[in-house]
């Protein structure tokens, strides 16, 4: 992959070979890491993606809808940067059971990561 690879094909090619599917939200999540590692390259990198993970959390106060609202920042930077162009965009409905299942459980683990750091 080059130094410009849209966010959209960066995601494509890392669920290759899984059951994975490429939906708007792993998209943005990825901007996330991407963003992430060009300003801190480096071995603490998982550390800085906890950080920034952390400071979102904490300035959305538990609000979702600002959770959401900074995800999709994230992604219309990192198309701005790296491109957008037309792709295919798979719907909820569409997903299938174990993909559901996926997210379903990574939404359950910010929850519940939320919920402790509130304590």
């Amino acid at each position: 992959m080059d130094k410009k690879t849209r966010v959209f094909d960066l995601a494509t090619k890392l669920v290759e070979d899984t059951r994975c599917l490429v939906t708007v939200p792993l998209c943005g999540k990825i901007a996330i890491l991407r963003a992430v590692y060009t300003e801190h390259p480096g071995a603490n990198f998982w550390d800085k993606v906890d950080s920034r993970l952390e400071m979102m959390r904490s300035r959305a106060e538990g609000d979702q809808v600002k959770v959401v609202r900074a995800i999709k920042g994230y992604l219309k930077k990192d198309k701005t940067i790296y491109g957008g162009g037309l792709h295919t965009k798979v719907a909820p409905e569409e997903l299938n059971p174990w993909q559901q299942g996926v997210d379903d459980s990574l939404v359950e683990a910010a929850v519940a990561a939320a919920a402790a750091t509130e304590d």
